[in-house]
């Protein structure tokens, strides 16, 4: 698809607060202590914004977005101007959620589950019951609504590869339809713990098992999630460098992510955190959806993405190559 450079950004990713209440091994906001939420100011100024440039889709992200005590009422405030909405949850609260959830006319929960069963879960996630909770939650929205899109977002590690067979087993009996696969990044290191030998073995081991699966729907190069050729498998177990666009990253003309504690609106969900070489030391706020404040760092990313990122996910990686698929449905990315 050629991708004109005055395209709209369709879906919004906005941080609506920096705590949790998981320790999980691979993220920092466990470290957080002191209370940091988006404000309901804050949120009246984000949802006008995102009316007037014709935002699709927000997906809130935290932290933990079930620990904000507005989220109900954020989640009513964009449906009611037209907007689609999206969570990414660890699914501890889910269960006491779910009714309201449906009331509040939720599109799409996301839900992080590492394990297929409560041991290893809860250990990579460090908060008992996660496992318990985040399962039933499901169940729950399966039960009660055909509304709600659930998916599932699986980070890969040296922890739990071995298990993604069995978690494509178990994603299946609880229904879910959609499942993100997303390698361990920043990480790289702890994959020399494992025999190469035995890492790629597992890995085709997973490519068999999901080449005909048909749902849970795996979203973007999630089928490929290491690589897509001996190459760049080589390069992520090895070099811990994760799929990349092959060529100019489109994503960044569609995608913007918006931390409010910072005021800066950045292409590109991924991109706060593994920014590199670019100017990231100017505050550009969220009115820099609607004008060309974020030009010069969309443009950079667009021509140099696939070379420089460092984190890029798969169906960040496959968007960028297939921008078409938000025409298609706005729920693929």
């Amino acid at each position: 698809m050629n991708v004109q450079k005055n395209e709209k950004p369709q879906i919004l990713y906005i941080r609506i607060t920096e705590n949790c209440n998981a320790r999980c091994f691979m993220c920092g906001f466990a470290k957080k202590r002191k209370p940091i939420y988006i404000t309901n100011d804050q949120m009246i100024t984000v949802v006008d914004e995102a009316k007037k440039s014709g935002i699709k889709l927000v997906r809130f992200t935290g932290g933990e977005t079930l620990l904000h005590q507005q989220i109900l009422s954020y989640l009513k405030h964009f449906k009611k101007n037209g907007i689609k909405t999206s969570i990414i949850t660890n699914g501890f609260l889910l269960p006491r959620y779910v009714d309201s959830l449906i009331a509040a006319d939720l599109d799409q929960v996301i839900i992080s589950i590492d394990g297929d069963n409560k041991a290893l879960h809860n250990k990579l996630r460090n908060l008992n019951g996660l496992f318990e909770n985040a399962t039933k939650g499901i169940k729950e929205i399966k039960k009660k609504t055909k509304k709600i899109i659930v998916r599932v977002n699986t980070v890969v590690s040296p922890y739990n590869l071995n298990r993604l067979d069995k978690m494509i087993d178990m994603l299946i009996a609880l229904k879910v339809d959609q499942w993100s696969i997303i390698p361990l990044k920043g990480n790289e290191d702890l994959w020399k713990s494992i025999p190469f030998k035995e890492i790629i073995n597992s890995y085709k081991k997973f490519q068999k098992k999901v080449e005909n699966i048909e749902k849970p729907l795996l979203l973007g190069y999630s089928k490929q999630w290491a690589g897509r050729n001996k190459k760049e498998i080589y390069k992520y177990f090895k070099k811990g460098v994760t799929i990349r666009p092959k060529n100019t990253c489109n994503l960044v003309y569609f995608v913007r992510f918006y931390n409010p504690f910072s005021d800066k609106l950045i292409p590109c969900n991924c991109v706060p955190w593994r920014l590199r070489n670019a100017d990231t030391r100017i505050r550009i706020g969220i009115n820099a959806l609607r004008d060309k404040s974020l030009s010069a760092i969309i443009n950079f990313y667009h021509e140099n993405g696939s070379r420089i990122c460092t984190g890029c996910e798969p169906t960040n990686a496959y968007l960028a190559e297939h921008p078409n698929i938000l025409k298609k449905n706005i729920f693929l990315f």
